[in-house]
């Protein structure tokens, strides 16, 4: 594991050291390298991979708050990406209820900061959530980042909770990974 304190706090770990994640690992392409900032632990528990559209209708609103409030009752993890609206406010929402939640980034650690994300960044990273990527913490988002980010949400999850998706999205990829990876989907 490495540290670095370029612009936040953050460790590394390599497919070859011990603690890198089984799950990871039986991919196809495994990354080699995992970034992280925080509780790494966070990964034992329960993780619903959340997958949600970025344009929400009223009911994809709606369901969001009833999978909240069942995952608080069953001690789960949520785990998603950092895109706008519906992912992120499942990292919110996480946050108020106190469950602990997992966003995985499409870039390096320090790319992901927007103005406007960098408050919730600061939160779960105060939280002692996790906050991961597989690209090294400067490295700039591309159009290829966003399926392999995908992958490793689905490869995390129990299972993944999909309310809806529309054809050649990137909830689509992720569904697709989750098949690929046999891993439970709910819809």
């Amino acid at each position: 594991k490495d540290n670095n304190h370029t612009q936040w706090a953050y460790m590394s770990v390599s497919i070859s050291d011990e603690e890198y994640p089984h799950c990871l690992r039986i991919l196809k392409k495994p990354p080699e390298h995992l970034w992280y900032a925080w509780n790494w632990g966070v990964l034992q528990k329960t993780l619903v991979g959340t997958v949600w559209p970025r344009k929400p209708s009223e009911y994809t609103q709606m369901v969001l708050e009833e999978y909240l409030t069942t995952a608080v009752q069953y001690d789960h993890c949520t785990i998603s990406w950092w895109a706008s609206w519906v992912d992120m406010t499942v990292h919110m929402r996480s946050l108020d209820a106190w469950i602990p939640t997992v966003v995985v980034l499409w870039m390096g650690l320090n790319k992901g900061l927007k103005s406007s994300r960098r408050v919730l960044y600061k939160k779960i990273i105060a939280s002692g959530w996790l906050i991961l990527s597989e690209f090294p913490p400067t490295f700039w988002a591309r159009s290829w980042t966003y399926p392999q980010r995908n992958r490793i949400i689905s490869a995390f999850s129990t299972f993944v909770y999909i309310p809806w998706w529309k054809r050649n999205s990137w909830t689509e990829h992720t569904l697709k990974a989750a098949i690929d990876q046999n891993i439970p989907l709910y819809w």
